[in-house]
Formats: C-alpha cells, sequence, structure tokens
C-alpha cells in the first residue's frame, strides 16, 4: 500500500468565480485592470493591488501540476486575496 502524497497548502480561485468576478466586478467590490492574461486585482476599501496568478483559476493545469509533482490530493482553499 502507497502512502497518499497529500498538499495542504494549496489555493484556488475556481473558473466559474473568476468569470462571474470579470463580468460584473463592481457588484462584488472588485476592480480588475491589466488584461485577460495578467489581471490585477483590487477590493474595494483597500489600496492594496495585487496580480492574479492565472493558474489558480485553470483546474487543466493544476492537475497536470500535480501530476508532474506526484501530488495525489490537495487541500484547496480561497486565494487569501479573495478571503479578506
Amino acid at each position: 500500500m502507497t502512502t497518499p502524497v497529500i498538499d495542504t497548502h494549496a489555493h484556488i480561485v475556481p473558473p466559474d468565480m473568476y468569470k462571474l468576478l470579470r463580468k460584473n466586478g463592481a457588484h462584488y467590490s472588485v476592480t480588475f485592470t491589466g488584461d485577460e492574461n495578467r489581471p490585477v486585482v483590487q477590493l474595494a476599501g483597500s489600496d492594496y493591488v495585487r496580480p492574479l496568478p492565472m493558474f489558480l483559476t485553470n483546474v487543466d493545469h493544476r492537475i497536470e501540476t500535480m501530476d508532474r509533482q506526484g501530488v495525489d490530493m490537495q487541500i484547496l482553499s480561497g486565494w487569501v486575496d479573495f478571503s479578506a
């Protein structure tokens, strides 16, 4: 029996959430600048501006990376900037 490799520190921005925020960000107090490939995020009431790492929105990329690294499972949590 092989012990599974579990990544206990992995962040995600669900693809559907990203699409919704790009379309209706103002409704959720999120402002995007930059472009589709390198979006920059700012939350209302904050001076903090941060690039959104697009790999956090790509499930296929995540699984390919896990396979390459020998990771069997990830425990996912929201991207810290959207958890504020």
